[in-house]
């Protein structure tokens, strides 16, 4: 029998999916919530084709009717202490959103959480991707109506949190992630058939969660700087509420971020794709986060902070099993991070204070006996990153704390006005990019006694939180590239890098950004039109929507005298060919069929290169011609794990060896997160004439 959570006039339930296969995990999973709470649903359908799908819409479809709310936990979920009373708390501030516990270290989504940690909020706004099903809380209108909702549209093989994203789209409903999110992964098979995709682990995860009253940042940042594949990238909000797909770096460049703050200082150990990759990412937050520079404490200064352990759970020793406890030690400890090692402690009962993150030396057992700064000069900041409690004295944290105080005294970072829309190369009503006025904004002070307190303080920032969301840009960026197993020191260094690198997005000086053309492009090209004016933008235009303008797609030229356009790819470009065809397939975890009717061969152009053909004032041809299936096997390989189907009558015969391009893979897959996310369901990217397209 159920037996619901009730504060108030609402009641939570909650379910844990799961598989025959899968032994006793949801027990474990259910044995940590309040006996009766979480009911446990095996997958209806055992012997059909993996998917959490079929198991989530049985747990949807079934809440019970004193539910007001109902919680879906997938059996691989380890939630925080307290975690059940921040849903209560949350569910009483927003009784209409959808709750999200869990984000993933590569996301957006967790990007997101990383910008709302730095600010202080505990609820953020989902950013428009996939809705995080791993650990999710509806209202139970909203719950019952998505398996109706799947039942009228069909699943067309799409996994569930695709599916909930749009019927949450559909619907009205707004998904608000907790931040620091209140759940974790824990790396065993994948129920959601994910386990190809490596290490899934939270983008900011506590062991106990803090006590703090819901703040709600209900407006996702204008701009989300995430590291996944390898690759720092952003998504930047369009006026009329869709996203751009961006490369980091080019963002901060027509930003006005001077060339030197966009280099990494050298790290021994790290690979330099790695460490340029959590350095742009940190300096793009710290970009963010000077905005608001009373809601954040300065990332130096938390290097040294003691996490806000709370009051013990009285739930948590009565329900926690000792099974449960070992296999959660388990999971955690299959992990190369330190993130995982806490997570491992924590459900041991143990505090992760208590890590030993580094190998052991000499001068760090005379720094644990002595409880002084005797570290050597690599050691000393890796330690302290994460070195959560107590007031461990560091140098590296004390001359960046003692720098950014001196620079704030100086006075002065430069910020760009109400025109910063400008910098983007987007023309103002006048057709004309002008240059933001600077202001100057004085270094954010506590107020001293006496003086009344300010709105949002500081103090509403947790410490901790801010250390673990820096913590994971690294190792989540890094863990789906092949051979990217961190050492446990390498994990310390990517850590301090990206407190550095945020400290170092504070206090850059923006310079204005001198448009060096104007270009106009023809309008109704929508979300393609958009993303090429923002690649425009960044290769220094000023952008305008005009009749007469050129039209992207126009410059498609053939490539190689094979006689065939080039086949656009990209965010902006949609399904409708070759290469969108087959990515759409494997999105769908369908086969990707090859038939007669294929080209031979498959002619990559991004939009990016559209861009820069408009800009040299020429067509553009693809630079590789690929075979039909070597270029399918690379999506099979690069978007989902799918069989490749030739039912060619005169399949390849060629044994000509493809020099494969650089960065295929990666916008391939960004190619992907774009169709899935925003192509084919409306990007709410106007372009219409007298416009402007990209910001």
């Amino acid at each position: 029998m159920t037996r619901p959570l009730a504060r108030g006039p609402f009641r939570l339930s909650g379910s844990v999916l799961t598989h025959p296969a899968r032994g006793d995990a949801a027990l474990r999973v259910a044995a940590q919530a309040p006996p009766g709470l979480l009911r446990v649903v095996t997958d209806p359908e055992p012997g059909g084709p993996p998917t959490a799908l079929r198991t989530a819409l049985a747990a949807w479809g079934s809440v019970p009717v004193t539910s007001t709310h109902h919680l879906v936990l997938q059996d691989d979920m380890l939630l925080a202490g307290h975690a059940l009373d921040r849903v209560l708390d949350a569910i009483e501030a927003a009784p209409d959103a959808a709750l999200a516990l869990f984000a993933i270290w590569d996301s957006r989504n967790g990007a997101a959480v990383r910008a709302g940690v730095l600010r202080g909020d505990t609820w953020v706004r989902a950013a428009g991707e996939y809705t995080p099903c791993a650990a999710l809380v509806l209202p139970r209108q909203v719950a019952l109506g998505f398996a109706a909702w799947v039942r009228r549209h069909g699943p067309g093989g799409w996994p569930d949190d695709i599916l909930m994203q749009r019927h949450l789209r559909a619907s009205g409903v707004r998904c608000l992630i907790a931040a620091p999110n209140l759940a974790e992964h824990l790396d065993g098979p994948s129920i959601a058939g994910n386990a190809w995709r490596g290490p899934r682990r939270s983008a900011c995860f506590l062991p106990s969660a803090p006590a703090t009253p819901p703040r709600i940042a209900d407006t996702p940042p204008a701009l989300i700087p995430f590291f996944k594949n390898g690759v720092a990238q952003c998504v930047e909000r369009t006026p009329g509420g869709g996203w751009l797909h961006l490369d980091t770096e080019a963002r901060l460049r027509l930003r006005g971020v001077p060339e030197d703050a966009l280099s990494p200082p050298p790290v021994p150990g790290l690979a330099p794709a790695t460490a340029r990759g959590v350095w742009l990412t940190g300096v793009a937050l710290g970009l963010l986060n000077r905005e608001n520079p009373d809601q954040a404490p300065n990332p130096a200064t938390v290097r040294r902070a003691a996490p806000q352990s709370g009051p013990p759970d009285p739930i948590e020793p009565a329900v926690r099993s000792p099974e449960f406890r070992d296999a959660a030690a388990g999971h955690a400890s299959r992990d190369a991070g330190p993130g995982a090692r806490a997570v491992a402690h924590a459900s041991r009962g143990q505090s992760p204070s208590t890590l030993d993150t580094s190998p052991p030396s000499e001068t760090d057992a005379a720094t644990r006996e002595t409880g002084s700064a005797a570290h050597g000069p690599e050691t000393v900041a890796r330690g302290a990153v994460m070195e959560t409690r107590g007031a461990v004295a560091e140098t590296r944290g004390a001359v960046a704390e003692t720098r950014g105080a001196v620079a704030e005294t100086r006075g002065a970072v430069v910020e760009t006005s109400s025109a910063v829309a400008n910098t983007h190369g987007v023309a103002n009503t006048h057709g004309v990019v002008t240059a933001p006025a600077p202001r100057r904004v004085r270094a954010a002070r506590n107020a001293s006694p006496g003086e009344p307190a300010r709105t949002r303080l500081p103090a509403a920032v947790n410490p901790a939180a801010v250390v673990e969301a820096l913590r994971t840009i690294g190792p989540g960026g890094a863990s789906q590239l092949p051979g990217e197993q961190a050492s446990e020191r390498n994990l310390m260094r990517m850590a301090d890098l990206a407190c550095r690198a945020v400290d170092a997005g504070r206090a850059a000086v923006l310079r204005p950004v001198v448009p060096l053309r104007r270009i106009a492009l023809r309008p109704g090209g929508g979300a393609l039109t958009a993303h090429v004016a923002a690649r425009l933008a960044e290769l220094g235009a000023t952008v305008t929507i005009a009749d007469g303008g050129a039209d992207p797609r126009s410059l498609l030229a053939s490539a190689g005298g094979r006689g065939t356009a080039g086949h656009l790819y990209g965010p902006g470009a949609d399904a409708g060919d070759a290469i969108g065809a087959m990515v759409w397939a494997a999105l769908q975890s369908r086969p990707i069929v090859l038939t007669d009717g294929s080209p031979s061969f498959v002619l990559p152009v991004h939009v990016r290169e559209l861009a820069a053909a408009i800009v040299d004032g020429g067509p553009v041809a693809a630079r590789t011609a690929y075979p039909l299936m070597a270029f399918a096997l690379i999506v099979s390989q690069v978007v989902r794990p799918v069989p490749v189907e030739d039912r060619r009558t005169s399949p390849d015969l060629s044994d000509e060896i493809v020099v494969e391009q650089a960065d295929l893979r990666f916008r391939l897959h960004q190619h992907a997160q774009w169709l899935a996310y925003e192509g084919g369901h409306g990007d709410g990217v106007s372009t219409a004439a007298g416009e402007p397209s990209a910001r």
